[in-house]
């Protein structure tokens, strides 16, 4: 992966304006930043790196500073991408491209030259990213509303719900999306595999939608994509909102075409079914926070989806909190289980939270977070781009992999890395479960069914239970009453008929001997029914 060291250049700056056009400057000095910022507001941000930026101004420089000159007249919407080759191969691939005029190791920044060609493709390149301007005024504004989120804390412990992922549920989901064999952007069946997506969110009980975009290719010719959107409303806070994300598009190599094969498993069915098996798990709960989990379209043609979808969330100014992608999650050819987390300045909070929930719940993860605003190459990047708070989760020996971007990037080609993908989504979903902020709320109003009914149960000892779930009952008369537990696919654990209410009033279930989980308890009687959610901890 991408590492950069920090260098820092003490020199005094004289700024003034210029007459003339807007230049393209390379600054590697946080104080000559700042100045520009300060001094002329409407400069334009095009990229930021961990020791520098590109910044379009047209103010002039001291003989004294310390900048380099990229392009000294500048025009706003001149092609520019940042290009990341990882091999011999790919880096004479994007050199082809045009003018390179950033090169830090395998971050390549490249004027285009002319638009890209149809027969480029990815293959030792692990992807081309449009920059696009930021005004370092809205930036600053920006910066000074974001909600200066941080962990909760630790309150109590959520470890029964990180356990409730699934490696066998996750591996089923990749290989369902693999089954598509292929889920390029372009072909019909990427857009069958959001209508299985969507369908998939909605039987966890989910507000889910497919939502058509135009996607603005970054080459090759542009169409129509979908991004598949669903959403678990918080009970408090419910427009504040953590987002959870990967792409449902695959390609194997070559993105201007309809691919007919490309299974796409590590890149990045991992993802997107780290998603929707995060879904599956956290929708039985209640968070303060609206969680919002989405499987974005077009990535690999340059982020299009996301870039979308982070656009018009900035626009029409919704509080995202946070976004963790996850991209990649299968590959540990070293057995070290580990897992890159780049960040930006706004996410630092976010990378350690991340870090932290790790640390609780999945000791045996090694996590590298890395201050790495440069590292624009998934979907993590646009929500950069706009402002808000986000996270990369990658495997930590990406450039290794020989089924990247191929035919072969299959799952039985990652069977023998396993539990790391598990380990990486557990990460995620226990940094969400910290973040969102779960609380016990009944997903059934007992006071309107005791009203109704004239039946009442409630639950009288400690909720979550570990040992044992009391019971309380009350009815208006003394006829027989039957109680069931079930778990969340209504399976029945416990049942028993014929009871007294006098027996009931007192009831008491050992539960020692059952999973960790979210129950259900029901009674019924000639009065009525009555139901009451218990969560069973271990």
């Amino acid at each position: 992966m991408i590492r950069f060291c920090v260098l820092v250049v003490s020199l005094f700056v004289v700024w003034s304006e210029s007459a003339g056009a807007a230049r393209l400057l390379l600054i590697e000095d946080q104080a000559h930043f700042q100045a520009i910022a300060q001094q002329d507001p409407g400069a334009l941000l095009l990229f930021e790196g961990a020791d520098f930026r590109v910044v379009a101004t047209d103010l002039q420089m001291d003989a004294h500073t310390d900048y380099e000159i990229l392009d000294p007249a500048y025009s706003e919407g001149a092609g520019l991408v940042v290009a990341y080759p990882t091999t011999e191969e790919g880096r004479a691939k994007v050199e082809t491209l045009g003018v390179v005029l950033v090169r830090r190791g395998d971050l390549w920044l490249i004027r285009l030259a002319n638009a890209i060609p149809e027969t480029f493709n990815l293959q030792d390149v692990l992807s081309v990213v449009p920059l696009k301007a930021r005004s370092l005024a809205s930036l600053r504004s920006r910066a000074d509303s974001v909600v200066n989120t941080t962990a909760r804390g630790r309150e109590g412990t959520w470890q029964w719900i990180v356990d409730e992922i699934s490696e066998t549920s996750y591996k089923n989901t990749i290989q369902t999306l693999e089954d598509f064999v292929t889920r390029n952007a372009r072909t019909t069946q990427f857009y069958d595999a959001c209508v299985w997506a969507e369908n998939r969110f909605e039987s966890y009980g989910l507000q889910a939608e497919i939502q058509e975009f135009w996607a603005d290719a970054w080459w090759g010719t542009d169409f129509t994509c979908w991004n598949v959107v669903a959403e678990q409303p918080g009970v408090e806070n419910p427009d504040q909102i953590y987002i959870v994300c990967g792409h449902l598009d695959s390609t194997a190599g070559n993105t201007t075409v309809p691919e007919p094969i490309a299974p796409g498993a590590d890149d990045n069915a991992s993802g997107s079914g780290g998603v929707m098996e995060a879904a599956r798990v956290l929708s039985q709960y209640d968070f303060q926070y609206t969680i919002r989990y989405i499987c974005f379209g077009a990535e690999e043609m340059g982020l299009c989806g996301s870039y979308v979808y982070a656009e018009n969330a900035e626009q029409s100014g919704e509080q995202i909190l946070g976004v963790i992608n996850m991209d990649m999650l299968l590959f540990d050819p070293d057995a070290d289980m580990g897992v890159y987390v780049p960040y930006d300045g706004q996410s630092q909070w976010l990378a350690q939270a991340f870090y932290d929930a790790c640390a609780d719940y999945v000791p045996g993860l090694n996590v590298q977070i890395d201050y790495n605003p440069g590292a624009a190459y998934s979907d993590h990047y646009p929500f950069w781009v706009n402002g808000y708070s986000a996270l990369e989760v990658i495997e930590d020996d990406l450039s290794g992999n020989p089924h990247y971007h191929s035919t072969t990037d299959r799952l039985a080609n990652y069977e023998d890395f396993f539990p790391f993908g598990t380990r990486c989504l557990k990460g995620a979903v226990a940094t969400l479960v910290e973040l969102a902020g779960y609380t016990f709320v009944n997903s059934v109003d007992e006071e309107m069914l005791e009203a109704q009914n004239g039946l009442s149960l409630k639950l009288a000892g400690a909720n979550p239970a570990r040992e044992r779930i009391e019971l309380s009952l009350a009815q208006p008369t003394q006829g027989p009453v039957s109680v069931a537990v079930t778990d969340v696919m209504g399976r029945t654990v416990w049942t028993s008929s014929d009871l007294r209410p006098s027996h009931v009033a007192g009831l008491s279930l050992r539960v020692d001997h059952l999973p960790a989980g979210t129950y259900w308890v029901r009674a019924s009687s000639e009065s009525g029914t009555a139901a009451a959610s218990v969560v069973i901890v271990r």
